[in-house]
């Protein structure tokens, strides 16, 4: 599984060097005053499920599926290897914006609790995202899984829209809550993260079945 792991990091490191150079271009904007660092953590999760889906269309042109059934592994061991590089990307993203966060603190003042549960909230979207369009891409393949991607990136920002424009008071209020959340976010990531946890489990345990059953 390790040699599967690392398969998509090399195989991706081009891109993710083009991603890091746009990070840093808006990160120093954002040290500026040109822009809201709050931009950078949905930047971020965007660059996240983008790489992934990268790996499957790489694997889908180079035909790999077929070479990785049938290492050791198995078919468990090539689907857990791409929800492991996943998660690993996720956590170094993550890590990346509580610097962000921690040094623009410093320079700049500020709250870090909301900004951090802010992040959180992010995060757990591209948890989320990745774990409906795993099984997915397994079940019909990236090219056909991608308008499932834009869905998944467009109802967020629709259910943001249409709470302002017909529930203003209860999208204030889930603002409000938000804000109490930061007063003990110790409890809230802990949350946060169960939910991960078994949106992942949930969508490995498809994946898997999917895969089983699929011939290559």
């Amino acid at each position: 599984m390790t040699g599967l792991i690392l398969k998509d990091f090399l195989i991706l490191r081009k891109t993710a060097r083009s991603y890091v150079v746009l990070a840093a271009f808006y990160a120093a904007m954002s040290a500026f005053g040109m822009m809201d660092l709050g931009f950078i953590g949905p930047f971020f999760q965007i660059m996240v499920v983008s790489l992934t889906l990268s790996c499957f269309a790489l694997d889908d042109v180079g035909d790999f599926s077929v070479y990785a059934v049938a290492l050791p592994t198995g078919r468990r061991g090539m689907v857990g290897a791409r929800y492991v590089f996943a998660v690993a990307v996720t956590f170094a993203v993550f890590a990346v914006n509580c610097l962000a966060i921690v040094i623009s603190s410093i320079a700049f003042g500020g709250g870090e609790d909301g900004e951090m549960i802010a992040l959180v909230i992010v995060g757990m979207m591209g948890i989320f995202i990745l774990s409906v369009l795993f099984p997915i891409c397994y079940k019909i393949g990236v090219e056909r899984a991608r308008p499932a991607m834009m869905v998944m990136f467009l109802i967020p920002f629709l259910l943001v829209m249409g709470a302002a424009k017909f529930a203003p008071t209860a999208l204030e209020n889930a603002l409000m809550s938000l804000d109490q959340y930061a007063e003990s976010p110790v409890m809230f990531i802990a949350v946060v993260l169960l939910i991960a946890v078994a949106a992942l489990g949930t969508s490995y345990r498809c994946s898997c079945k999917i895969v089983e059953r699929k011939e290559f």
